[in-house]
């Protein structure tokens, strides 16, 4: 099932819970995409939302995995064509049945099949945090300290009502401690990094980091702004860029860490009190740390590709990193000496392995043998062919290593050269230069036949 909207009519399929535990009939919960931004999705309770996204990384095929079991991987895609963008998702060979419910109460579930009943994986809202507007406008949500989580101003703002704030009542949110004035006192703006941005932004297209500035300084009603660079990604026939910026308050804002599919986002926050042409070091409010980070959400784009939060699953990614292959003989703890210590290459995220093969689909399958299968694909602008081990190989780490290392020094004109590789749980990808041409076997029997 697609759980998508279309440009042109703004409309698309939605979850609709249930009104009651043993009631089948259409309930109040709905979740979707949003048909005002495109770039996030919400749980609402008739028109009023009750969860909401980080905006996606822009108008571009993302993915993610969530491993739910041993063995068991769910693979996550936005998927965006010219006519609609859609949230699709498939399980790994032999996993149990998994799926998504919005229950009637309001939470959006990831449910698998257990020995004789539907077992709970992890939901969304998680925690106060995932509520909507839960500190209130122009506060932001810190779910990422230890405890529970706590409801903070922005930078340049204080508690409307300290008194309720004390109470920890935070629905009046925060104000100003400064008043901005267009002209001279229109103020500068304070670097938030590691924030999911507020709702209510209005998208610019085509603008560079300092047109996306420069949309915002120009406009006095303008209060924040945020900018990502989506050209890497590889996409020619979108816009690269995603300038997102705010004219009114700021609502649902939240500290996080960058989590599979959640990308967080540097809000630029104008305040009062500063020189408009500079922009101050970042905040220590708002420094965070990105290591192995909770797994605590679940949906598209990606963002995030998690786009739902679960606790307890912590999962390392990166987009693009430098494999030293002497190093990955460690993963097993095998304690031999390695004899190619400090051979090193780029390695490809197996996220962006799955968003150029759609999730690894048919359609871009080339090959098929023991070892696995072969796609084709084009990533970072080049076609490539994508060998995927199959998870049924008895080749551990050590042997891909060797492998890995025998393929990169055996480089020659005459040879399909190897480009790189992806290590990422029990997925082992070996990635090469694609040649259009018939393989050995065909032109040695093309030959004996003449």
């Amino acid at each position: 099932m697609k759980i998508r909207v279309r440009y042109r009519s703004r409309d698309g399929e939605r979850l609709v819970s249930w009104r009651g535990p043993d009631d089948p009939s259409p309930g109040s919960f709905t979740y979707g995409m949003d048909p005002d931004t495109f770039l996030q999705a919400f749980i609402w309770n008739g028109t009023r939302p009750v969860a909401r996204t980080a905006p996606w990384t822009g108008y571009l095929t993302i993915s993610g995995q969530l491993r739910v079991s041993a063995g068991a991987v769910i693979y996550m895609a936005v998927v965006d064509t010219e006519e609609e963008m859609y949230i699709t998702y498939r399980l790994s060979d032999g996993a149990a049945p998994t799926r998504f419910v919005l229950a009637y109460s309001g939470e959006y579930q990831l449910q698998s099949w257990g020995s004789s009943e539907w077992a709970l994986v992890g939901k969304w809202p998680a925690d106060e945090c995932d509520l909507y507007g839960h500190c209130g406008p122009y506060a932001y949500c810190d779910g990422t300290a230890t405890g529970a989580p706590t409801c903070k101003c922005l930078d340049g703002f204080e508690p409307a009502s300290p008194e309720d704030w004390s109470s920890g009542r935070f629905a009046h949110g925060c104000r100003r401690k400064k008043a901005l004035r267009c002209g001279g006192g229109g103020g500068g703006f304070v670097t938030l990094p590691g924030i999911k941005p507020p709702d209510k932004f209005v998208l610019v297209g085509n603008r560079t980091s300092e047109e996306c500035a420069m949309e915002c300084t120009k406009n006095c009603s303008c209060v924040a702004y945020a900018y990502a660079n989506l050209s890497s990604s590889g996409s020619s026939t979108k816009d690269g860029t995603r300038c997102l910026v705010w004219a009114g308050e700021l609502i649902d804002t939240e500290k996080v860490t960058d989590v599979a599919g959640t990308r967080s986002d540097t809000l630029y926050l104008r305040i009062a009190g500063l020189d408009a042409g500079t922009r101050p070091k970042t905040s220590s409010a708002v420094k965070i740390v990105l290591p192995a980070v909770l797994l605590s959400a679940i949906l598209i784009l990606t963002s995030t590709l998690a786009w739902f939060k679960f606790k307890g699953k912590k999962q390392k990614r990166g987009k693009h990193e430098t494999l030293v292959l002497g190093n990955l003989n460690t993963l097993e703890h095998s304690g031999e000496e390695n004899p190619t210590q400090g051979f090193e290459f780029s390695v490809a995220s197996f996220r962006d392995i799955a968003a150029v093969t759609n999730n690894f689909h048919e359609s871009f399958m080339i090959g098929q043998g023991g070892f696995g299968k072969v796609y084709k694909a084009k990533l970072n602008g080049r076609e490539v062919a994508i060998k995927r081990l199959s998870r049924d190989s008895e080749q551990g780490i050590a042997e891909f290593r060797n492998e890995v290392i025998l393929i990169a020094k055996l480089q020659h004109r005459n040879l399909v050269r190897f480009i790189s590789c992806c290590i990422e749980g029990d997925e082992k990808l070996l990635i090469f230069e694609y040649m259009p041409n018939k393989g050995l076997d065909a032109l040695l029997f093309s030959m004996i036949s003449s």
